[in-house]
């Protein structure tokens, strides 16, 4: 056997990104080990990967809720500054400690009585944040927009919910959605790392998932294992 099966795994680490598993099972057939080795060796090779890159998703969901927080913490501050009355007073009350389901329907019964205040949609929409309801949140952020165009807070916090929600989609399996969200946060900031890696991410995840149920195409030269 020309390689050990430690050197064939260090090999087979290095090139996963960048060959198919039919590709690398056959440079190992060839490098002298036996199919069922091969698959072994593939499988141990390719989990490490995928576990690096489950940890690595984990974090940046970890990093989003964090900044998810500092949002509603942010507006809801913002309301503080302002004289308003006492519904938004209490929504925001609710959301300062945290509970969110209890403070939309004041925001809701607010937003009723003053369709125009930005800073109603602006809170509420961090509330839906806070929650999950990532729709209602898209929602909510567009409108704090469209009544003050330039928001940066606003703008901020639609980025944030496009990337959290990607992010969820990225480790619930759902590529194609995650791509969408990523999509939809550079088309806000075309410089955001974050997304530019979350895209690159969920378009290798997707093409690999679909490569695996059709016949393998890649133009890339076999492994030579010496």
């Amino acid at each position: 056997m020309a390689i050990s099966k430690k050197q064939a795994i260090e090999l087979l680490k290095e090139n996963a990104e960048s060959y198919s598993r039919e590709e690398m099972r056959e440079s190992l057939i060839a490098s002298g080990f036996e199919p069922a080795q091969a698959d072994a060796l593939i499988a141990e090779a390719t989990a490490g990967k995928a576990w690096l890159r489950r940890r690595l998703l984990k974090r940046i969901l970890t990093s989003l809720c964090v900044i998810a927080a500092s949002v509603v913490i942010f507006t809801t501050y913002r309301l503080k500054l302002k004289d308003r009355p006492d519904l938004l007073r209490d929504a925001r009350a609710a959301a300062r400690l945290g509970d969110h389901a209890g403070a939309l329907p004041f925001f809701d019964s607010h937003i009723q009585s003053y369709p125009g205040d930005d800073y109603a949609y602006l809170n509420r929409g961090a509330s839906h944040l806070a929650l999950k309801n990532y729709e209602s949140a898209i929602a909510d952020f567009k409108q704090a927009l469209f009544l003050k165009p330039r928001d940066t807070t606003a703008l901020g916090g639609l980025i944030l919910t496009y990337e959290r929600r990607g992010a969820e989609r990225t480790l619930e399996k759902d590529y194609s959605g995650a791509l969408q969200d990523y999509e939809q946060v550079l088309s806000l900031d075309p410089a955001n790392t974050l997304a530019m890696s979350g895209k690159t991410i969920n378009l290798g995840l997707l093409d690999r998932r679909d490569g695996s149920s059709r016949p393998e195409t890649s133009q890339h030269s076999p492994i030579i294992l010496k």
